[in-house]
C-alpha cells in the first residue's frame, strides 16, 4: 500500500493506541509525520476529532513502517491548511557528554544559524533526524514533545 498526505496510521504503544498522520517527504530527512498527543484504549472511530489534537511534526519512515506492519492505515483525514512539509528546523550541533544539547543549528529559507539558547518559536521547530520505530514508540508513550528538547 502506498500511503499520501492526510492518511491516519495507528501504532501499537505500551500505553494504549496512538495515532500519527502522513504529511509527505522532505528533500533530505524523508516521510514526514504529524504525532498526536494522547492515547486510547480502543480504536478510535472519530479521527477527524483526533487530527484536531495537539500535535508535532517528526521525520519517520512512514511508508517502510506500514510495509513491515509496525503501523496501521486507518482512513484518510485531510491535512489542515497549515500543515504542511516543513522548511525550518533545528538540529543538535553539540552535546554535552550527558547527552544535553549544547547549541543548536536553525535551518530556514534564508540559510543556518548558530543558536546557544532558543527562542520560543524556535523550541517548537521540528528536529531535523530521522527516527526509528522504537524511538516514535518511546516518545509518544512518554508524551514527549520538540519544546522539551533545549
Amino acid at each position: 500500500m502506498t500511503i499520501k498526505p492526510g492518511d491516519m496510521l495507528e501504532a501499537h504503544t505500551p500505553k494504549g493506541l496512538a495515532y500519527i498522520q502522513y504529511v509527505g517527504r522532505h528533500r533530505e530527512y524523508g516521510d514526514v509525520i504529524r504525532v498526536f498527543q494522547g492515547h486510547y484504549d480502543h480504536r478510535c472511530t472519530n479521527l477527524i476529532e483526533v487530527a484536531l489534537r495537539p500535535a508535532y511534526i517528526a521525520f519517520y519512515s512512514a511508508r517502510a513502517a506500514v510495509k513491515q506492519g509496525l503501523v496501521e492505515y486507518i482512513a484518510t483525514v485531510p491535512l489542515a491548511e497549515f500543515v504542511v512539509v516543513p522548511s525550518d528546523l533545528r538540529r543538535a550541533a553539540a552535546r554535552a557528554r550527558s547527552g544535553k544539547v549544547l547549541t543548536w543549528i536553525v535551518e530556514s529559507g534564508t540559510g543556518e544559524s548558530l543558536r546557544h539558547e532558543l527562542s520560543e518559536s524556535e523550541r517548537e521547530l521540528p528536529i531535523a533526524a530521522v527516527w526509528d520505530h522504537e524511538l516514535l514508540i518511546e516518545r509518544i508513550s512518554t508524551g514527549w514533545t520538540p519544546a522539551q528538547e533545549v
